[in-house]
């Protein structure tokens, strides 16, 4: 019997063995298959992080470049302003300091006037109303060609500024 029980144990540990060798093989076939299919979504990932990259550089030149355009465009634009504004402070120089004689002249002209008005005032009194009527409107017409003269000189002198489009742009 004893005999029989080794041969049976050698049986059954022969089948354990093939058993086993055969579960060992297919664990390592399974293994094998999961490691290929990992390898092809590692490579699949990489590829995937190397077209990203890739459009990311182009990405980043892209608004470099835009950058690069916007901060040329702003220094253009600051210039433009530069000029404008230079400009625009000569021309008001240039206005007030034309326009200073001619508002002085304009307050002369109104004294002149005004002085007339207290004349006349007092002629009125004195003569007949007829002929200091006629002496105030000589005066006063005087007076207005003078104001009308300064304001056309006055009109002619200041310009305004202008900007067109195209200097803007």
């Amino acid at each position: 019997m004893k005999k029989r029980e080794q041969e049976l144990i050698a049986s059954h540990e022969a089948k354990l063995r093939e058993i086993e060798s055969k579960q060992r093989d297919e664990y390592l076939e399974a293994l094998q298959t999961q490691v290929a299919a990992d390898a092809k979504k590692e490579d699949a990932l990489r590829q995937t992080i190397q077209e990203l990259q890739a459009a990311l550089e182009n990405a980043q030149e892209i608004a470099t470049q835009r950058e690069e355009e916007y901060q040329r465009r702003i220094e253009a634009l600051q210039s433009q302003i530069e000029e404008m504004e230079a400009r625009a402070g000569s021309a008001s120089v240039v206005s007030v300091a034309a326009t200073k004689p001619l508002l002085r002249q304009i307050a002369e002209l109104q004294e002149q006037l005004s002085s007339k008005d207290q004349t006349y005032q007092t002629l009125e009194k004195r003569c007949g109303v007829l002929s200091i009527t006629l002496i105030w409107f000589a005066a006063h017409l005087v007076v207005s060609i003078n104001l009308v003269c300064v304001q056309e000189l006055l009109k002619r002198s200041v310009k305004p500024l202008h900007c067109s489009k195209r200097e803007m742009s």
